[in-house]
């Protein structure tokens, strides 16, 4: 599967699901081309909705799949190839989440979580459960977990970016000067398990102290040089750390 954020106001997580099954050879191949080919030219798309009670559904993006009105998308486009040229419009039939700028996305591989950088929406003007702040300049990332038949997932906010002197209704994750932040953008794990955050920081009231800059966080567990797994206590806010300042 191969997870992908739309950035822009108001649009859509992606998720598509290859007819091929994942063989490990190919990730040594130096014909990357061809291994993309093999991966990406065939299979499903589906557009994530995030559920107000913390679950969410992969709604595909087929041409048999019933929009809002309970009419299938063939109604409406006239081919698969048109939906794929007009995702985000069939995406709004669907009824998919709206949601603050998706960018990065990055996969626990320890865990299997899927981790999501919301970056920011200063044009948000009514919140929803996965983007519950209006005028959102300071951002959040988003984690999700697959069911087993990986049509459904449960979904729970991670991390929101905040100033550390923003009120309670801002600040949500309690950061503070030594970790305070605002529009997560890059996102990755190293193969420990700690997940690295690069800031894309427009928003004045945490760029005056910190410009752009990369912080770490252990979000589930750490593997050490042996193999072996040291679950992290404590929440996942007092475990952020910032490392560098750009």
């Amino acid at each position: 599967a191969f997870y992908s954020g739309h950035d822009a106001r108001g649009e859509y997580v992606y998720k598509f699901v290859s007819a091929a099954v994942w063989d490990p050879v190919d990730a040594n191949r130096t014909d990357r081309l061809a291994v993309g080919d093999k991966y990406l030219n065939q299979g499903t798309l589906y557009v994530a909705r995030f559920d107000e009670d913390g679950t969410g559904v992969w709604l595909p993006l087929t041409l048999a799949s019933l929009d809002q009105d309970g009419k299938p998308l063939s109604d409406s486009f006239g081919s698969l190839a048109e939906i794929i040229l007009n995702t985000a419009g069939a995406a709004d039939k669907l009824g998919a989440t709206p949601m603050d700028r998706p960018e990065w996305g990055a996969v626990d591989p320890l865990t299997g979580s899927v981790y999501m950088t919301m970056t920011n929406n200063t044009a948000r003007r009514e919140a929803n459960p996965a983007n519950p702040r209006v005028n959102n300049k300071f951002g959040h990332i988003i984690r999700w977990d697959e069911s087993d038949d990986h049509k459904t997932f449960t979904w729970d906010i991670f991390l929101f970016g905040a100033p550390a002197e923003g009120g309670e209704e801002i600040n949500l994750s309690g950061l503070t000067d030594l970790n305070q932040f605002a529009s997560p953008d890059g996102l990755i794990f190293d193969k420990r398990g700690i997940l690295w955050v690069q800031t894309d920081n427009g928003a004045s009231e945490v760029a005056q102290d910190t410009n752009d800059q990369m912080l770490a966080v252990i979000p589930s567990a750490l593997t050490d040089a042996n193999g072996n797994q040291q679950v992290i206590s404590g929440t996942n806010q007092t475990e952020l750390r910032r490392f560098l300042v750009g």
